[in-house]
């Protein structure tokens, strides 16, 4: 449900003071309504103008600039392809996880080249992160055709859709919203720490579920948006993919 019955015109309590490049927003934009869609690196860098950190990666188009990522990352690194024919990675088995040695980054690259070859994307990328463990995350926007725009967050990764552990709030959303957005869902126990384990900064979520909501209000136009996911540990965040739809 959502966190307000009714829309609302002032979130209640304090607002997270967020500077933004204007300019470089704008142009993100307009990119994103030309062509509906907004992903790679455009996507990374737009999150990035948020204050949304984003995993160390680099985008490659060819196994030597994929191996010169690696090296400067350090295994292990993720391998994925980025491309608008294929927004689905797990199904489409466009993601190699846990690539320990440049032997094999070589087969996983092989692979991930052919798949975009098949697709016919020649704007099509592929995909060189730094693999990072925690807890899986969705931070999202949707527009919705009562309340406007909407901050989704909730339990995130491949198992979204099965276990639909998912808050909802009307932007613009203040610092105390964000908490409450938090405190209900029903992972907040584990994202808090249990049973003797080191819980997840708690403040730093808060921020980001601001952050997402201020990208809501500036991002004219923008239909739904999702970083799936935002992994997060007790060392910090970092959205590990994302896209951005237009009407």
């Amino acid at each position: 449900s959502y966190h307000y019955a009714q829309a609302k015109s002032e979130p209640e309590g304090e607002r997270l003071e967020i500077e933004v490049d204007q300019n470089s927003v704008i142009d993100f934009v307009n990119s994103g309504r030309e062509n509906k869609i907004l992903l790679g690196e455009k996507a990374f860098s737009l999150l990035e103008n948020f204050g949304i950190p984003v995993v160390s990666s680099g985008f490659v188009k060819s196994l030597d600039e994929a191996l010169d990522v690696a090296h400067s990352l350090g295994y292990p690194v993720v391998c994925k392809v980025s491309s608008e024919q294929i927004l689905h990675k797990t199904e489409t088995k466009a993601v190699v996880l846990d690539i320990e040695s440049d032997e094999e980054l070589t087969g996983a690259y092989s692979r991930l080249d052919e798949l975009l070859k098949n697709v016919s994307d020649q704007a099509g990328k592929i995909l060189v992160q730094k693999q990072i463990s925690g807890h899986e995350l969705l931070l999202g926007l949707k527009r919705d055709p009562n309340f406007g725009m909407v901050v989704v967050c909730g339990q995130g990764g491949i198992y979204t859709e099965v276990y639909r552990d998912i808050t909802r709030s009307i932007v613009p959303v203040s610092i105390k919203e964000s908490h409450d957005m938090l405190e209900s869902l029903q992972i907040y126990p584990i994202l808090r720490g249990v049973r003797g384990r080191k819980g997840v900064d708690l403040n730093l979520l808060s921020d980001m579920i601001c952050r997402m909501s201020a990208l809501g209000e500036h991002a004219s136009g923008l239909r739904e948006a999702d970083i799936n996911p935002l992994i997060v540990n007790e060392d910090g965040c970092w959205a590990v993919d994302a896209r951005f739809l237009w009407a």
